[in-house]
């Protein structure tokens, strides 16, 4: 399938870009118009060569629910260092509040895959004590891979962001081996 020749795919992408209401390919934010978004976007041309940046546009909608300022999403980034346990290893945590939790994409950088029979398991911790988000292993080949993980507490309460290296033994308790750390400002 060719690209289509005309501004289909930039009005697409200008639209989702801004949100309902922006400039975009003449949405008014009605029933109507999300209808003809809608449309816009069943259409395959539009998908054989999107502009750069669509379909991550496309995914952090869906991620986020809506975009824009002021909607009470807006990402935090945590930078965690590595202990002790891992000194080359860092990460860098983007935490978004949305509402029905709190969304962590985690980008580590220097952390060795989790040796066989073991995995990473990331925590959100505070004063009410720490509770498990994801796990990771980092095998395969997937180091350079973003990891997306997911908390339903309120991410004010739970301030500490922190990785430990957990053997695959059926006890869900933290080891307390901690390869990275870090707090939420």
């Amino acid at each position: 399938m060719t690209c289509p020749e005309d501004d289909r795919l930039d009005r697409a992408a200008r639209y989702l870009a801004a949100g309902a209401g922006g400039p975009g390919p003449g949405i008014d934010g009605s029933l109507a118009g999300w209808d003809r978004v809608r449309d816009l976007l069943a259409d395959e041309a539009l998908w054989a060569c999107p502009p750069v940046g669509t379909v991550d546009t496309i995914v952090a909608l869906a991620l986020d629910g809506e975009a824009g300022e002021g909607r009470g999403r807006e990402a935090t980034v945590v930078a965690l260092a590595g202990t002790e346990l891992a000194p080359g290893a860092s990460a860098e945590a983007t935490v978004r509040a949305t509402p029905t939790g709190v969304a962590v994409t985690l980008r580590v950088d220097g952390l060795a895959p989790a040796p066989p029979g073991s995995y990473y398991q990331v925590w959100v911790s505070g004063p009410a004590g720490s509770v498990p988000i994801g796990t990771f292993h980092l095998r395969g080949g997937a180091a350079d891979e973003p990891i997306e993980l997911w908390s339903g507490v309120d991410r004010a309460a739970y301030p500490e962001i922190t990785v430990t290296l957990e053997p695959e033994d059926g006890d869900p308790a933290s080891s307390r081996r901690r390869v990275l750390a870090g707090t939420l400002p």
